[in-house]
């Protein structure tokens, strides 16, 4: 935990810098970056049972497969996610160590995040810290698919909210369902876009409390919808799973989320392009009510409510009191920190040097 928490001050450090400096305002951010990519490539395999598996495809499995082969497993539905071992292939083949392997993947992901960030956060102190301290960057830690696959969709957010070439956004969605098939479900973000859907306030409180309905009194039809809609054999599993998780993580998103809205005129009257970001986030934390019902929905979950890292600190400096918007911002950081130290969330973590 100790690497963890100072490869969290250095963070703080860095992106608190932000905007202070007349020449090279990323600089900060590349710093954050450059020591989250240096934190996430640094880990033991032994961070989580998902990496021992992944070793065992790398070195003893993928090796003796060739591409065709690969092709032909992920066609005839003997191996999920065909485009990430692909991939892995590539890196086997050009002589890539595993921890090489795990590392480009991580920091692939981190880099894209942080782009996100450094476009559309106004705080970006507050994103990374959201960031590592609410699960998301230690969920890509052992979820090395579905960080592919995340990675992916920040860059189509990122995209899609500059309004420009919306059809490569649309590419990077399905690559990320390829990655994982989970990703494909964020082509309910293309389709936001192309609608012109905004998710408003008002929205907002319906689409929450429905979902909070459905999950305290409808599980037995939200599990049937879910089955109607699964694509694959893993979607389908989701429906019959007995895993649930409580409902920590959606009170924290949901809390967020309310703020954030609570603010949203303020916010999208000056920056138009967060319309997007709020309804992802709202979207997000619909699906994580869900994960008390199903406890994989928070991995649908995490695709849409990343958007929150770049929304809520929006919101925050969208505070016109001055002693409200210091209160509000130093306040959060206090609770992100003692969230991070209380969640505990990095305490498998063990160097390679160890």
């Amino acid at each position: 935990m100790i690497y963890a928490t100072v490869t969290l001050i250095i963070v703080m450090i860095l992106s608190s810098s932000y905007g202070k400096i007349k020449q090279g305002n990323a600089l900060p951010v590349i710093g954050s970056v450059l020591s989250l990519c240096i934190f996430s490539s640094c880990r033991s395999v032994s961070f989580g049972p998902d990496l021992t598996y992944y070793a065992t495809q790398y070195t003893r499995v993928i090796p003796f497969l060739d591409y065709i082969e690969i092709i032909r497993q992920y066609t005839s539905g003997l191996m999920k996610d065909g485009i990430f071992y692909i991939f892995m292939k590539l890196c086997i083949e050009i002589g890539l160590s595993y921890q090489a392997f795990i590392s480009i993947v991580t920091s692939f992901y981190i880099v894209t995040v942080s782009w996100m960030i450094s476009r559309y956060s106004k705080c970006p102190i507050l994103s990374f810290m959201m960031f590592i301290s609410l699960s998301w960057l230690q969920f890509s830690f052992t979820g090395l698919r579905q960080a592919m696959a995340m990675g992916c969709c920040s860059l189509a957010i990122g995209i899609l909210a500059s309004n420009k070439r919306p059809l490569l956004a649309l590419v990077l969605i399905l690559i990320a369902g390829l990655f994982h098939t989970s990703g494909f479900t964020f082509l309910f973000a293309f389709v936001v876009y192309k609608l012109k859907f905004k998710i408003t306030p008002i929205r907002f409180v319906v689409l929450i409390l429905s979902s909070v309905a459905m999950a305290l009194w409808g599980s037995v039809v939200f599990r049937k919808i879910v089955t109607m809609i699964a694509w694959n054999e893993t979607l389908a599993y989701y429906a019959t799973s007995s895993v649930s998780l409580n409902w920590t993580g959606f009170l924290i998103q949901l809390t967020i989320s309310c703020f954030s809205f609570y603010m949203y005129r303020d916010v999208v009257d000056e920056h138009p392009e967060m319309n997007l970001f709020y309804t992802l986030m709202a979207i997000g934390t619909a699906f994580q009510a869900f994960a008390v019902i199903i406890a994989e929905m928070f991995r649908i979950s995490m695709y849409f409510s990343i958007a929150s890292i770049c929304v809520f600190p929006v919101a925050i400096q969208a505070i016109k009191n001055d002693q409200w918007r210091k209160a509000a911002f130093y306040g959060s950081i206090v609770i992100l920190f003692a969230y991070f130290i209380v969640g505990n969330k990095f305490a498998m973590y063990v160097p390679i040097t160890a």
